[in-house]
Protein backbone atom coordinates (compact mmCIF):
# COMPACT_ATOMS: atom_id res chain seq x y z
CA UNK A 1 0.00 0.00 0.00
CA UNK A 2 3.39 2.17 0.23
CA UNK A 3 3.39 2.85 3.51
CA UNK A 4 5.91 1.39 6.35
CA UNK A 5 4.63 -0.39 9.40
CA UNK A 6 5.83 -1.95 12.35
CA UNK A 7 4.27 -3.76 15.45
CA UNK A 8 5.34 -3.10 18.74
CA UNK A 9 6.27 -5.84 21.45
CA UNK A 10 6.30 -9.41 20.54
CA UNK A 11 3.56 -8.37 17.67
CA UNK A 12 1.02 -10.61 19.16
CA UNK A 13 -2.16 -8.07 20.36
CA UNK A 14 -0.12 -5.24 20.76
CA UNK A 15 -0.55 -2.19 18.84
CA UNK A 16 1.43 -1.10 15.68
CA UNK A 17 2.28 1.67 13.66
CA UNK A 18 2.01 3.05 10.18
CA UNK A 19 3.60 5.55 9.11
CA UNK A 20 2.32 7.01 5.39
CA UNK A 21 3.25 10.03 3.00
CA UNK A 22 -0.50 11.02 2.24
CA UNK A 23 -4.35 10.42 3.36
CA UNK A 24 -4.37 8.26 0.73
CA UNK A 25 -1.75 5.90 2.05
CA UNK A 26 -3.64 5.73 5.12
CA UNK A 27 -6.40 5.55 4.02
CA UNK A 28 -4.52 1.81 1.92
CA UNK A 29 -3.17 0.78 5.17
CA UNK A 30 -6.32 1.29 7.10
CA UNK A 31 -9.06 -0.38 4.62
CA UNK A 32 -6.25 -3.25 4.41
CA UNK A 33 -5.89 -3.65 7.82
CA UNK A 34 -9.66 -3.80 8.56
CA UNK A 35 -9.70 -6.49 5.74
CA UNK A 36 -7.96 -8.53 8.21
CA UNK A 37 -9.35 -7.99 11.31
CA UNK A 38 -6.92 -4.99 12.60
CA UNK A 39 -8.65 -1.90 14.26
CA UNK A 40 -7.32 1.49 13.42
CA UNK A 41 -6.81 3.41 16.30
CA UNK A 42 -6.95 7.45 14.81
CA UNK A 43 -4.44 8.95 15.93
CA UNK A 44 -2.75 12.33 15.24
CA UNK A 45 0.00 14.16 16.00
CA UNK A 46 -0.16 17.04 18.21
CA UNK A 47 1.31 20.89 17.15
CA UNK A 48 2.39 21.02 20.98
CA UNK A 49 4.23 17.94 21.06
CA UNK A 50 4.25 15.47 23.45
CA UNK A 51 3.06 16.65 27.34
CA UNK A 52 2.94 15.70 31.00
CA UNK A 53 1.46 17.04 33.74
Amino acid sequence: VGAVAKPSGAGAGDCGIALAGSAAQAARVQAAWQEVGIVPLLVAIAPEGVTSG
